[in-house]
């Protein structure tokens, strides 16, 4: 879970956000989903994740889809052994296109994510979120 408190606005009321993974066939994937909260209640699922290793590109490869038909499909790189980038390509259902990335902090019971748009190559700061592990 990620507080959103600092990002609320008029059309964004959701107080925050929360990703929840599973394990794909044969535990050789992950499928995700993120989702709003607003008085501790689910308001929409925004994205649909699938991760898995991709054998020809030899990289972990993320694609993941919105219910306004949005799909975005990148690449998650491990850069250290706590850090983590991914860039990826978005298309909309009118076939326009950009670029979007993360980078992630992982610690034992928090991850601290930024995103990025992409401009020609110019990784340009978004937002940050601290993602709380919650307890099962």
């Amino acid at each position: 879970m990620a507080d959103n408190a600092s990002y609320m606005n008029e059309q964004e009321t959701d107080e925050a956000y929360g990703i929840s993974w599973e394990w794909g066939a044969g535990q050789k994937s992950l499928i995700g989903r993120l989702y709003g909260l607003k008085d501790s209640k689910v308001t929409n699922q925004y994205w649909q994740f699938f991760q898995f290793w991709d054998n020809e590109a030899q990289k972990a490869r993320v694609i993941q889809v919105s219910p306004w038909g949005v799909k975005g499909e990148g690449f998650l790189e491990k850069i250290d052994s706590v850090h983590t980038k991914m860039s990826q390509t978005f298309i909309m259902p009118n076939g326009s296109s950009y670029e979007s990335g993360h980078t992630t902090e992982i610690h034992k019971n928090k991850e601290i994510s930024v995103s990025f748009e992409i401009k020609e190559g110019e990784w340009i700061e978004n937002r940050t979120y601290i993602w709380y592990k919650q307890n099962e």
